[in-house]
């Protein structure tokens, strides 16, 4: 697994032993950010249930201008946190919380997200009523993007305050992109 664009391109990442962790897929990287492209630069990127970082990592790669990587589970969170170092990359932020409590925290800290990418666990209960409180749980500036990986037989509902963009599909995978109103 690697950086597939921007500065750090081409550069390893190391992901933790085991199934434990369902890294992007760089098919489904490069997709993201042909997708994103002109709403990365200078921006503040959220990756929640970051895992390895590769997403977070390859914003800042591509010109964001902060990344707040979000991880709790023991064996990514090691992982990312080598990558963060590993690159040298400025502007990466590492959160070791469950996702619910890291919104919590960067709510209270004013953290106002332009483009947040969410990978959950595909078998994670929480996920969908967690998805659906998103806008109150953590603002995005008006036109911000919200972006959602997933089982592509298996498409998210599209929480209030969204409005879906496009949906896009790469195998297996699924994106959703919405759209802060």
């Amino acid at each position: 697994m690697r950086i597939v664009g921007g500065e750090h391109r081409g550069r390893k990442l190391k992901a933790p032993p085991g199934r434990g962790t369902r890294p992007t897929s760089e098919k489904v990287r490069e997709g993201l950010f042909d997708i994103l492209s002109a709403s990365v630069p200078g921006s503040r990127f959220l990756d929640l249930y970051a895992g390895t970082g590769a997403v977070g990592l390859e914003a800042l790669s591509r010109g964001a201008a902060e990344a707040v990587l979000v991880e709790s589970r023991g064996r990514a969170l090691s992982a990312l946190r080598a990558n963060v170092l590993e690159l040298g990359v400025r502007g990466a932020r590492v959160l070791p919380l469950a996702a619910e409590r890291a919104l919590g925290v960067l709510r209270a800290e004013g953290f106002e997200a332009d483009v947040a990418f969410c990978d959950p666990p595909y078998s994670d209960p929480a996920w969908p009523g967690l998805l659906s409180r998103f806008g109150e749980l953590l603002p995005m500036r008006p036109g911000g993007r919200l972006v959602v990986e997933h089982e592509a037989r298996t498409a998210p509902a599209v929480p209030g305050g969204f409005a879906l963009v496009k949906a896009y599909r790469y195998g297996d995978t699924g994106l959703v992109v919405m759209e802060k109103m």
